[in-house]
């Protein structure tokens, strides 16, 4: 295991010279338009980063003449904020202030360089800070972390300085991973992807890091040299103690390896038979996770400090999605009124400060070995209707 210092500098060497962070293979738009873009459009969410958009927008036209501040922890380059910006400035919002707050120094440099590009460099301020030991300033109308909190290990610290600081009209806005720690599979679901992975046409198992066939799906511990997934399964428990989820999306499990940058480029959008398999995988990760046998590993949302009514697709409550071996902590005391039911979440003492190894209820157990028989079930389906002749 690395040391807290090791990790820092593998962090931002990892990320000094990535201009891109974010870009993604094809074939995850083609299942994104076909899996997820459903579920925002159920909860009156027409284009993903519209969500973010409206929520930002609202916040400038409640301030009126007044500076909107809005601190993105975890920036990387600030592509994505210094583009939300300049689509609200056409909007007519031009009160917002943009504060990034960032670790890797070059991501900085160039996060201020698309905001010279577009014009809007006046209105961007950027902070180097660790969020693990960053306190913050004065009052903030809204907090964004895009794909930023599954490299935090102080979550309870980083939560507890957002709230802190949040107006109370205020909004925290996420697009996250909240699946296991280190990104790694839960076993219910490696269960599932092994059974896949091991009919499946070797073409599809070439790694595009390492440029080797995996015959064996290697679930990697992302978090044993950096912070990537260091603490992700405690990301939605502890989200639900500290805030109210006001829009709220969840979805993806099993898919997210053969969509992903290591084997989605196997995938060639423009042939029929990697469109149908991949589709298969896709109907397979929907209906686990709508019968509950699988929990999601990406949340998309809102939440207020203040409780408020909760939009969610489909039944995925809050409640419903947290992993039952992720232990279940209260949601955030109300200030008046009772929160809604669906997000009444029994709660055990309050976690560490870094998390402790959980032990299942005999119910999680018993949930576990359920979900690996049909698991292992649903794979063999997957087999038969994949690859037996026609």
């Amino acid at each position: 295991m690395s040391s807290y210092q090791d990790r820092v500098e593998a962090e931002i060497a990892i990320y000094a010279e990535q201009d891109v962070v974010h870009d993604l293979p094809a074939i995850y738009h083609v299942w994104s338009a076909r899996y997820v873009m459903p579920l925002l459009i159920e909860v009156g969410v027409n284009d993903f980063w519209g969500m973010y958009d409206d929520a930002v927008a609202e916040q400038c036209a409640r301030r009126g003449d007044e500076t909107v501040t809005m601190v993105s922890v975890g920036a990387g380059n600030g592509d994505a904020e210094v583009d939300l910006a300049s689509r609200l400035a056409k909007r007519g919002h031009e009160n917002l202030q943009l504060v990034l707050l960032e670790l890797n120094p070059s991501m900085l440099e160039r996060a201020i360089a698309h905001a010279q590009e577009a014009g809007i460099a006046d209105r961007v301020r950027t902070v180097q800070a660790d969020l693990n030991t960053w306190c913050a300033e004065g009052p903030v109308d809204v907090y964004f972390a895009n794909h930023s909190l599954h490299h935090v290990v102080e979550l309870e610290h980083l939560f507890s300085e957002i709230k802190s600081s949040l107006d109370p009209a205020g909004v925290f806005l996420i697009n996250d991973m909240i699946g296991r720690n280190g990104h790694q599979r839960w076993p219910e679901a490696v269960a599932m992807v092994n059974g896949i992975w091991d009919q499946m046409p070797e073409r599809y198992r070439l790694n595009h890091y390492s440029g080797q066939i995996d015959t064996v799906y290697p679930d990697t511990d992302c978090s044993g040299e950096s912070f990537e997934g260091v603490r992700a399964e405690d990301i939605l428990p502890l989200l639900l103690q500290t805030f109210h989820p006001q829009t709220y999306v969840t979805f993806g499990n099993i898919i997210d390896p053969f969509v992903d940058r290591v084997y989605g480029p196997n995938f060639d959008v423009n042939n029929e038979a990697d469109v149908a398999f991949l589709e298969q995988i896709a109907q397979l990760d929907d209906a686990a996770l709508e019968l509950g046998v699988l929990t999601p590993t990406h949340l998309v949302g809102t939440f207020r400090p203040s409780p408020v009514e909760c939009r969610y697709p489909r039944g995925r409550s809050p409640e419903r999605t947290l992993h039952p071996v992720s232990a279940p902590v209260p949601v955030a005391a109300p200030a008046e009124d009772p929160p809604p039911a669906e997000l009444q979440i029994a709660a055990p003492a309050a976690p560490a400060e870094v998390a402790p190894p959980r032990v299942p209820t005999p119910y999680a157990q018993l949930l576990r070995a359920d979900s690996i028989r049909f698991a292992r079930r649903a794979a063999g389906a997957v087999r038969r209707r994949v690859f037996t002749p026609r």
